[in-house]
């Protein structure tokens, strides 16, 4: 490419600081300061070729350097597009080259994409042959697995018949555990697949090989058993004879602990894989539950005698006279529990069902019982008796039911010599003088205020309440309130006769000591029936040889409860009567005037008058005094009630005498004017009952 060089206009000061370089004030100055010096004709024409002058050879080389700055501008201002043009036409080329190339990658792209369309879909094929293929040989194979576990069910009975038949075998070796495992484990099979043939028969054969190996592994059992059996019961002795015996049978002692478990829990968890496919089939098999009775059978052979022993040198030990009985029984019974305990965690190692522990619980309860019985032979009293009972009673295990009933009897037999010694009561004059024994501690809270019959069955009630069983104690309780209703009867009567209880005698004395006592009562039921409602004695009988005993007090539950609440109504009904007859008696003697007014044939305006003012004067005399019985013999807060039915009758009666009097013509109108209102009267009463003057 060719370029024709022209000569351009000169530029003017101001183009050349636009288009070139910017100049500074100073220098724009100097530059224009040389241009006028240079050209100071005309600055718009091109500049002619500057002549040397030959006189002045500095202005000929300022003038060449002016030339040569000005061709140097001129020649910058032209455009150089040799070297843009160059590079703008290599780099065309390489973009041609370049979409060259991207073309053919896209063909190559093309042809790679269908060529991978291809090979997916040909895997995909193929993946589904070979899953199919997968699928068939897993089920080949679970088939195949299946035949052989099947087939192992028939042919176990051939490789078991060879290694039973053989008396040496070790029941501990994993070959016989294993052909013991498969014997269940074909029997299971035979029996969910009852439709195949010869099955029935299978089951029969399965069955003979499993009684086989388990007479093998009870012969093994048997003789462990009785080895650690002798070997328990030497160490035992041993213990015994040191003169230390404390700690005999307590199986927190080291020595014991080892002797009668520690030992056997090294080989006795062995059975366990045995026994616990028997004990799942014994419900299902009468010949499996067969041959676990018999190794229950076995473990109580040689364990019963152990504890049997260990009980015995255990009743030794808490024969030490120097420490009262009772205290000894607690101890013993601490003995027992923890001997029972160890035993049921050594039968639970074994059986799940623990049923089959009674023997041994029994042997526990029939060793204490044993040791217990010439204590009560001796005929304790009735508290003494009362705390053994409490003291067994919280014992609620199984092993205690034999020593249980026998002391429930005991305390039975006391309590109906209790009784019948009560029955016999005959009260003295200091057990009648009322109310004195009542202003010495007056109200409910205190026994020693009461009528000795009374207070004597709250005692017994005491007594045997923690530790009988609802039944039993409501027939003892109801014959003890049958009592409390014939002395008290017997003494009201009493203060009745010989008018007893006051200056002269009244009969609301007697009225107030029974009702009185009659609340006592009511509070003891009310005792013995929130006792009976929160309490559950569910031990049961596991003496085979005293169940009518239990039976016969199961039925007098029954009817007990029954007796128990027509007695308790009775009683309610009976305090009733006795607080309306009480306030009935109270009224009538305070209003007794009034009452002859109005029996009068022939009343008259001063008979009306007489009456009032007697009336007046009997409550001014007798009301306070009968508000301090009433105080001294009740409650207080039972005297509320007794209070309101005496204001009642005489709220009637007073109505009934003003009444009669409106009907008497009064000679002075105003008399009836004088007697007070029913309604101040009323008020002036409750005052006076509710609050006696001291």
């Amino acid at each position: 490419m060719t370029t024709t060089s022209t000569t351009s206009a000169p530029l003017s000061l101001d183009d050349w600081c636009t288009q070139y370089a910017p100049l500074s004030e100073a220098q724009k100055l100097s530059v224009s300061r040389l241009s006028t010096w240079v050209s100071p004709t005309d600055t718009n024409t091109a500049l002619p070729t500057p002549e040397r002058p030959p006189s002045d050879p500095m202005h000929a080389n300022l003038t060449y350097h002016l030339s040569q700055i000005s061709d140097e501008l001129v020649q910058a201002s032209q455009p150089r597009y040799d070297t843009d043009l160059a590079s703008l036409q290599t780099s065309l080329q390489q973009l041609d080259e370049l979409v060259a190339l991207v073309t053919q990658a896209q063909t190559h792209m093309g042809d790679l994409q269908a060529g991978l369309t291809y090979i997916d879909d040909s895997a995909s094929e193929l993946m589904t042959q070979a899953t199919s293929l997968l699928h068939t040989q897993a089920q080949l194979t679970s088939l195949h697995e299946a035949l052989t576990l099947r087939l192992s069910y028939f042919g176990v009975l051939a490789q078991a018949t060879q290694m039973l038949s053989d008396t040496s075998t070790d029941v501990h070796a994993p070959a016989f555990r294993s052909i013991v495992h498969r014997l269940f484990l074909a029997l299971e099979f035979m029996e969910t697949h009852g439709q195949y043939k010869d099955a029935a028969v299978y089951q029969l054969r399965l069955e003979n090989a499993l009684q086989r190996a388990m007479t093998l592994i009870k012969q093994a059992f048997v003789h462990q058993g009785t080895e650690h059996a002798q070997a328990a019961r030497t160490r035992l002795h041993e213990e015994y004879q040191k003169q230390d015996t404390a700690s005999v049978v307590d199986v927190t002692a080291p020595a014991v602990r080892e002797a009668l478990y520690e030992s056997v829990q090294a080989w006795l968890p062995m059975y366990t894989a045995y026994l616990a496919p028997l004990e799942t089939w014994a419900p299902r098999r009468p010949a499996m539950a067969t041959m676990l009775a018999e190794f229950h059978t076995v473990l109580q052979r040689w364990r019963t005698p152990l504890v049997q022993q260990g009980m015995e040198y255990s009743r030794a030990r808490d024969s030490d006279p120097s420490v009262p009985w009772v205290q000894r029984l607690e101890q013993a019974l601490a003995s027992a529990q923890r001997v029972y305990e160890a035993e049921t965690a050594l039968y639970a190692g074994l059986f799940k069902d623990t049923k089959a522990l009674q023997p041994i619980a029994q042997a526990v309860g029939e060793s204490v019982k044993a040791w217990l019985a010439p204590q009560l032979a001796t005929s304790p009293s009735l508290e003494t008796l009362s705390e053994v009972a409490r003291l067994v009673s919280a014992c609620q295990e199984t092993w205690c039911a034999p020593l249980w009933l026998s002391v429930q009897t005991h305390l039975q037999q006391q309590s109906n010599a209790f009784l019948k010694s009560w029955r016999a009561y005959k009260p003295t004059a200091s057990d009648l003088a009322y109310p004195t024994c009542a202003e010495e501690a007056p109200g409910l809270p205190t026994p020693a205020s009461w009528y000795p019959p009374v207070r004597a069955m709250w005692q017994l009630q005491r007594w045997i309440s923690p530790c009988m069983p609802p039944g039993l104690l409501q027939e003892l309780l109801l014959q003890a309130y049958d009592v409390c209703d014939t002395k008290l009867q017997d003494a009201g009567k009493q203060l009745r006769e010989n008018k007893l209880g006051g200056e002269e005698g009244d009969a609301a004395d007697a009225l107030l000591f029974q009702l009185r006592h009659i609340q006592v009562v009511l509070h003891m039921w009310d005792e013995v029936n929130a006792q009976c409602e929160t309490t559950s004695h569910t031990m049961e009988p596991s003496t085979p040889t005293r169940p009518s005993r239990w039976q016969a007090i199961g039925r007098k539950q029954a009817g007990a409860s029954e007796a128990w609440r027509a007695t308790q109504q009775r009683w309610q009904t009976w305090q009733a009567t006795t607080q309306a007859e009480l306030s009935t008696f109270i009224a009538s003697s305070l209003a007794l005037p009034l009452q002859i007014f109005l029996r009068q044939q022939e009343p008259n305006a001063s008979k009306a008058w007489a009456a009032y003012t007697t009336f007046q004067q009997s409550l001014d005399v007798n009301a306070d005094e009968e508000a301090k019985k009433l105080y001294i013999y009740l409650p207080t807060d039972t005297v509320a009630p007794v209070v309101n039915e005496i204001l009642t009758a005489l709220r009637t009666t007073y109505s009934e005498f003003r009444e009669c009097c409106e009907k008497i013509p009064a000679e002075d109108p105003t008399v009836l004017d004088d007697m007070i209102s029913l309604e101040a009267l009323h008020a002036c009463l409750a005052a006076c009952l509710a609050a006696p003057s001291s």
